[in-house]
């Protein structure tokens, strides 16, 4: 009853947020960095539209730039999943794909010795060559033993898309 009172608290401030313009699209928060890598700035706070309804879902992003919770302190086996705007998530947090994953790993009894985290390093408009810096230039240096690059379909396409798409 609690969690549902602070739920709906807390979808009302963001509402209003959103009316008064405060609260950005989490995509505006995004940069190249030196290294070519595509980057969402740490420590924000912003919404996404959603793949289902019509309200936006509140999306928050850690300190190294990466959607969801802060790294674990300690020891933890990570999986870094690199991948495009569907490996980010147009849901709330503990409905993305990789949270999901996170959840199983953490309940079977025979992976459990050591905590799982899974990093969910999804950008949008990523393709092959911005996983390859991805990859390089940002999951490397957050150790995990395990990376996951999520490839889709439209992977191929260049982020600015092929000549004659949208009318051009």
């Amino acid at each position: 009853c609690t969690e549902i009172v602070l739920q709906v608290r807390d979808y009302r401030r963001i509402g209003s947020e959103l009316r008064d313009g405060k609260l950005r699209n989490i995509h505006t928060y995004s940069y190249f960095d030196a290294d070519g890598c595509f980057r969402i700035t740490p420590n924000v706070v912003g919404w996404i539209r959603p793949y289902h309804g019509n309200e936006p879902v509140l999306v928050s992003v850690n300190s190294h730039g990466i959607r969801g919770p802060e790294l674990r302190e300690g020891r933890a086996r990570r999986i870094a999943f690199v991948g495009d705007s569907i490996t980010f998530g147009g849901v709330p947090e503990q409905d993305t794909f990789v949270r999901l994953v996170e959840t199983k790993l953490g309940s079977d009894p025979d992976l459990s010795d050591e905590p799982w985290e899974c990093l969910n390093m999804g950008t949008t408009d990523a393709g092959v060559v911005e996983y390859h810096r991805k990859v390089r230039h940002h999951a490397l240096e957050l150790n995990p033993e395990v990376i996951v690059v999520c490839f889709y379909l439209n992977d191929s396409r260049p982020p600015q898309g092929f000549l004659g798409e949208a009318g051009r």
